[in-house]
């Protein structure tokens, strides 16, 4: 987005990587959480404690002091509402502010092409509603002529025009990929499968 022209403020609420480049782009670190155990049950802060209600009041204040400052005409959310629930109680407030705003920023979800989703008919209306509520499109990272959004979200039917896929984003390799064979190898459910590139 950067090398287009556009001015980039990019809110990282992980654990800072030092050998992370972002050149040209404005950086706000939020007080920082990472998952606390293999399974993500719990969340905990760079120190290793739980996250608890200050934590979360610091966090969201924190955020919703960079879309002030910012006044985005655009906000890109990775995973929301499909995913990070657990961060509801900042991204909410977020969405609810972008929305009182005036101009109004668009506001995009960002997500894979396959999400691992629990076969949860209230859970998936949920999503729904949120997206046609809150949500100008959805992007979805992927080629639907390879797989499509409804095979593991069968909830995507209803999102119609909302979704976007944006095919598999990439840097262009300079001087092209040696190692090039001619095929990928797709994880499939249950399956793997072989496709000729174009």
């Amino acid at each position: 987005m950067r090398e287009r022209g556009l001015a980039v403020t990019l809110v990282s609420g992980g654990m800072p990587d030092e050998g992370e480049k972002a050149e040209g782009v404005a950086v706000v670190h939020l007080s920082p959480l990472r998952a606390g155990d293999a399974e993500l049950h719990t969340i905990v802060d760079a120190a290793g404690r739980p996250l608890d209600d200050a934590l979360r009041a610091r966090r969201r204040e924190q955020l919703l002091t960079a879309l002030a400052a910012t006044a985005p005409a655009a906000i890109l959310i990775e995973s929301y509402p499909f995913g990070r629930r657990a961060f509801r109680f900042e991204l909410e407030p977020l969405i609810a502010a972008a929305r009182a705003m005036r101009p109004r920023p668009l506001i995009f979800s960002s997500i894979r092409d396959v999400l691992v989703a629990k076969s949860d008919p209230v859970r998936a209306a949920g999503i729904v509603e949120a997206v046609h509520r809150d949500f100008e499109r959805v992007l979805v990272h992927g080629d639907p002529g390879l797989i499509r959004l409804e095979e593991s979200f069968p909830a995507a039917a209803m999102l119609g025009d909302k979704l976007f896929y944006t095919g598999y984003v990439a840097r262009a390799s300079a001087d092209g990929d040696a190692t090039d064979t001619g095929e990928v190898l797709v994880d499939h459910p249950g399956a793997f499968r072989s496709a000729r590139h174009a």
